[in-house]
């Protein structure tokens, strides 16, 4: 499939390029268990996600010795694409390579592309392979009867468009705009978050709760806790329910945000839950705990939650929980495991008065969230439209934060 079969020239006539024509490629580095260590950072498959650029903090590391070259060694500006997976909608999956600080390199399950020209922007070129179509063509080539694989060869004859650097320049400056708006909200909601959490801990966890002081504290499963604290199962106050499968060519146009086990993975028109709830990750990120405030599509890799309780504790009790499947022949979180675990129920009268508490940091972070939402839902629905030069970018605007 090339580019253009599917979508018209932009109205500057843009040519398009073969992307061997603009850039080289290199596969990852091989390297064994014996090699884990300390002294240099690897990107693998897991540290992709739903992310545009790389993030070192929690790159896997091993030891250099012996194995690396200058070569398999990443630069400001390369773009990191996933080769080989088991999943074939992560084939393709990319990251920009940005600000590095240390020497970083990447597995053999990946494919590093390195422009050989400066007529590419390599955000520009970010942007563009995060495209459903780009998307689309790299996953149809996964090949393999238990594997899918990415090659050199597909990504260099992979046809693309190829504005001026300054129209490219542009228009990764509109859609970084939205993403930094996002990261912003991200980073505020976080701190919304902690605030809540912590009092979470007090109360909760360290037992210094309104009224503590006149509490008698007796013996359970879970230590000592308040004598008119219950320890039930989980599965008795939260119903962990599964998600429905809707893959990525079948969402339509949208701001109502899917999750995935990693958190938002895209939007959708329609909600399969039609209230605030509470996700679990099933796969993938097991037992990650998310929190939708806003009516939401869980997918298969996630269950959901059907709960009495004020959505605000079951968030921070769920985060706590040792989600830890003991079934290795069965890869992801077992529900009946998941709701035999022990759940702490306090006083109904200690529970609404935390609800009520952190009922205003969780408001904000609600209006904050819908605000991403929007600018997620906008930035992809322009995303294709800049990118093939539908939307003229000499005057268009950028958003604005209110």
């Amino acid at each position: 499939m090339r580019w253009t079969d599917t979508v018209k020239l932009g109205s500057k006539g843009w040519q398009t390029v073969k992307l061997g024509d603009i850039a080289q490629f290199r596969n990852g580095l091989n390297y064994t268990k014996e090699n884990f260590g300390r002294g240099l950072k690897v990107i693998n498959v897991k540290d992709f996600q739903n992310h545009l650029i790389a993030s070192y903090g929690n790159l896997d590391e091993i030891n250099p010795e012996g194995i690396i070259r200058d070569e398999d060694l990443l630069r400001v500006g390369d773009i990191v694409f996933v080769r080989s997976n088991g999943n074939r909608e992560l084939i393709g999956r990319s990251l920009l390579i940005e600000k590095l600080n240390e020497p970083v390199s990447h597995s053999a399950f990946t494919i590093k592309l390195r422009f050989n020209t400066g007529d590419a922007f390599p955000k520009f070129f970010a942007y563009l392979f995060r495209t459903s179509l780009i998307r689309q063509t790299l996953s149809a080539h996964g090949n393999g009867a238990n594997i899918s694989n990415l090659n050199q060869g597909i990504l260099s004859s992979l046809e693309v468009f190829l504005p001026p650097v300054s129209t490219q320049r542009r228009i990764a400056a509109i859609l970084s705009a939205y993403d930094d708006l996002i990261e912003n909200n991200t980073r505020r909601i976080q701190i919304l978050e902690e605030m809540a959490r912590r009092i979470y801990e007090e109360w909760f966890v360290q037992f210094r709760f309104p009224g503590h002081e006149n509490v008698r504290m007796i013996e359970s499963e879970l230590g000592l806790i308040p004598d008119t604290w219950k320890v039930k199962r989980l599965g008795e106050v939260v119903e962990l329910v599964y998600g429905k499968a809707l893959k990525a060519d079948e969402r339509e146009a949208g701001n109502v945000p899917v999750y995935g086990s990693s958190g938002v993975v895209g939007f959708h028109n329609v909600p399969l839950v039609n209230e605030a709830g509470i996700i679990v990750g099933r796969k993938g990120n097991v037992g990650s705990v998310h929190l939708s405030d806003v009516p939401f599509y869980p997918i298969d890799t996630v269950y959901y939650t059907k709960t009495e309780l004020p959505l605000s504790y079951v968030f921070f009790n769920l985060k706590r929980q040792n989600f830890i499947n003991n079934d290795a022949a069965v890869p992801g979180l077992n529900r009946n495991q998941a709701h035999s675990l022990p759940f702490l129920l306090p006083e109904e009268n200690v529970l609404q008065k935390f609800d009520e508490l952190t009922k205003d940091l969780f408001g904000l972070s609600r209006k904050l969230q819908a605000k991403n939402n929007n600018l997620r839902s906008t930035r992809d629905l322009l995303l294709p439209k800049l990118i093939s030069g539908e939307i003229d970018v000499s005057n268009f605007p950028e958003p604005m934060s209110d």
